[in-house]
């Protein structure tokens, strides 16, 4: 670690040590930026602090995300994505210093994030900017999600070529630039986790030419992955009538009815999701209680449950909360398409319910199509492949 990441460990805790790293970064290449960040304390907001109100006066009247940090020793691969600034990102402004302190407190306390050092004010990014990402290292492969339109973009680079390219709507259309495609960006990432020394992942916006950054972290460690799977996966995928995805979480070797969500009990494991599936109020409301109840470790993220009343609420449905542990149903989804992004809409938060939780996404099949007949489903973690029985 470079002498001056330690000084700002020994200084601050590991604060935001991600944004700081970001701005080092930032100062060497013209195609990277990061938005303007403060962090304060918590100590400063339990009470009224003239050094609050001088660190928030050039922050007035502008538009902010409120993040949280945690410790120095968050900042790794072991800590699960989805707590402290990779949780939620309220957005809020302030017309005067003096409202700053009550404003974030609030916020923090209905956020409930744990393991908090400080809070964190980040300038917001206007979605003009470019393309919303993820982008993750992992050794000279560099994996790019992009969102564009509701339509989600899976690239993977290496030695320069796109190697892989697949999307959530099944579609062979990828994002356009003006100034480039992903291999800039892959390029870029590739220097930043060489000049960290560890492989990273970032969010941010892409506009062809520039990369604008909101987040820097070691590649989290939470997906599960069995990699004694992946000679089979290859195997199944080989197949005629298969297709393969990206766009996996967990790993399963499934044969069997697919069960329509909407349609009568089944014993089938694996459970379909339609584009217009929505889950009802009630429902959402006890997934949050349920949570609350069964895992501690998250019961601060209840809060982020907001979107679950929405299309994109797979997990929080109730035959997947009751499921066993290990045995939970396998999520097929038409129209998801995630591997990088983990909103809690997609992924249940850090805890007992997203360690049994295991999900494709099928854009390139119909709802109708798998409601037919038995299937093959198969995933390492990595890569997966739905093949008709």
């Amino acid at each position: 670690m470079a002498a001056d990441e330690r000084e700002y460990l020994v200084t601050h805790g590991g604060v935001a040590l991600g944004l700081s790293l970001l701005d080092r970064l930032a100062r060497l290449r013209d195609d990277l930026t990061s938005p303007h960040w403060i962090a304060i304390p918590l100590d400063l907001l339990h009470h009224d602090n003239p050094q609050v109100t001088k660190l928030v006066e050039p922050l007035v009247g502008k538009e902010l995300f409120l993040k949280t940090s945690g410790s120095g020793e968050a900042f790794s691969a072991a800590s699960t994505r989805g707590g402290n600034s990779s949780a939620l990102r309220p957005r809020l402004r302030f017309a005067s210093a003096d409202d700053a302190r009550p404003l974030v407190v609030r916020h923090l306390l209905k956020m409930g994030a744990g393991n908090v050092a400080s809070a964190v004010l980040q300038t917001a990014v206007p979605l003009t900017t470019g393309v919303a990402c993820i982008v993750h290292t992992q050794g000279g492969s560099v994996t790019i999600e992009f969102l564009q339109r509701g339509v989600r973009f899976l690239f993977e680079v290496q030695e320069g070529r796109i190697v892989y390219f697949e999307s959530s709507d099944g579609s062979c259309r990828p994002p356009e630039f003006a100034g480039g495609g992903p291999e800039g960006l892959a390029g870029l990432h590739l220097w930043m986790a060489e000049n960290l020394e560890f492989d990273v992942n970032t969010e941010g916006f892409y506009d062809g030419k520039a990369f604008t950054a909101i987040q820097l972290r070691p590649v989290p460690g939470d997906a599960p992955v069995d990699r004694s799977l992946g000679a089979r996966v290859a195997e199944v995928g080989e197949s005629r009538r298969a297709r393969t995805t990206r766009f996996v979480w967990g790993a399963f070797d499934y044969v069997g009815p697919l069960a329509p969500l909407d349609g009568s009990v089944s014993t089938a494991e694996a459970l379909v999701f339609p584009l217009s599936y929505r889950l009802p109020r009630a429902d959402a409301r006890l997934a949050a209680k349920r949570i609350a109840r069964s895992d501690a470790d998250t019961a601060a993220m209840v809060g982020a449950l907001r979107p679950v009343d929405g299309p994109h609420a797979a997990w929080a449905h109730p035959r997947v909360l009751d499921g066993e542990p290990g045995r939970s149903p396998l999520i097929v989804d038409v129209r998801t398409g995630f591997k990088l992004a983990h909103e809690i809409a997609l992924l249940p938060p850090p805890g007992g319910i997203r360690d049994r939780f295991r999900q494709m996404s099928a854009a390139f099949h119909s709802y109708e199509q798998l409601t037919l007949g038995e299937w093959h489903l198969i995933s390492d973690g990595m890569r997966g492949a739905i093949c008709p029985i």
